[in-house]
């Protein structure tokens, strides 16, 4: 019977994958709708994950076809599906991180999917604070999660789903909300900055612990421009937190400069070198975007960093430089 399913499954998303028309692809969808509300609803994280990969294959068709005004098959599917992602995400069992990203990715690519339809949907029921709402909540509830997952600490291969929830779900969420113009992430603020801010203090030189830490910075930037009025209250822990991590990136890189020279051409060690210079590059920007959008508190600690030399003098006069590009950006 898996066997089964797993083939329905692929032949359902090959079917999706060649469909090119507004017609062909109401009607594929309901077909596929209630295997894919049955497999999401189903307490087998397998089942869920495979609900949500038939999900993304729609999602794709969908995305591909050019129209005038929001599908009624999405309108009149959008609250149940939204709904039983919600629920997915909350059965889905922590084992697996591959199961959970994809439920994530098929989350955030489903409602993104609303949101780009939303220009369109001047004749419809479906309203954009609606869609708005949706996304604000479930990036929420995925940082409520995984906010009891950093509790754990890296153990049980924890490190997989955090990084699988942030990249394929939070983060997306994050940057469209950002995008909206009425800091439509101040009702968020708190609870992603009580998750992401240790995640950006997040141990460890390997692959893994690197994807945390730049999907942690990236989700900051978002929540620095989405909820810019009251991210003056919370510079000064911003800004310790990322200059921290950007001390603690530097003494990696010369750690590993002088004490790996034997197996220098190791693919792992080049690898580990790569993710450490990108955590550089990330968080010189969101150290920078915290200056210029924190202002005082974020420049009050820059300032004693800088007179004390807890940071490479290079790295603080790059900050300042940085953030003076973004001022217009800002």
């Amino acid at each position: 019977q898996p066997i089964r399913m797993n083939a329905a499954v692929i032949i359902f998303c090959l079917v999706y994958r060649d469909i090119d028309k507004l017609t062909s692809c109401g009607k594929a969808f309901s077909y596929t709708l209630p295997v894919m509300l049955s497999l999401m609803d189903d307490v087998r994280s397998i089942n869920q994950a495979l609900g949500a990969l038939m999900l993304l294959s729609f999602v794709e068709a969908s995305s591909r076809i050019e129209n005038n005004e929001i599908p009624s098959f999405i309108e009149n599917s959008s609250s149940i599906i939204t709904k039983s992602l919600e629920n997915a995400i909350q059965l889905s069992s922590r084992q697996d991180a591959t199961f959970l990203t994809t439920i994530c990715l098929a989350q955030s690519e489903w409602l993104r999917l609303l949101f780009n339809w939303i220009p369109l949907a001047s004749k419809s029921s479906l309203r954009p604070t609606t869609v708005h709402a949706w996304m604000s909540k479930a990036a929420s509830d995925n940082l409520v999660a995984v906010r009891k997952q950093v509790q754990m600490g890296g153990k049980d291969k924890n490190d997989e789903l955090i990084v699988g929830a942030l990249v394929a779900g939070i983060d997306p969420l994050l940057a469209d909300l950002a995008s909206l113009p009425n800091a439509a992430t101040i009702e968020i603020a708190r609870v992603g900055l009580s998750a992401i801010l240790p995640l950006i203090g997040w141990r460890g030189m390997s692959m893994e612990s690197r994807s945390i830490q730049i999907a942690a910075l990236a989700g900051l930037l978002s929540l620095l421009s989405g909820a810019y009025p009251i991210m003056t209250h919370h510079g000064t822990k911003i800004m310790t937190e990322v200059l921290i991590l950007l001390d603690r990136s530097d003494k990696d890189a010369i750690f590993m400069r002088d004490n790996d020279q034997a197996d220098k051409s190791s693919d792992k060690l080049r690898n580990d070198e790569l993710s450490t210079e990108s955590v550089v590059s990330v968080a010189l920007h969101a150290a920078a975007a915290t200056l210029v959008i924190c202002d005082k508190g974020a420049d009050t600690v820059l300032s004693h960093v800088q007179k004390h030399g807890t940071l490479q003098y290079k790295r603080v006069s790059q900050i300042r430089n940085v953030g003076e590009k973004l001022q217009n950006y800002y």
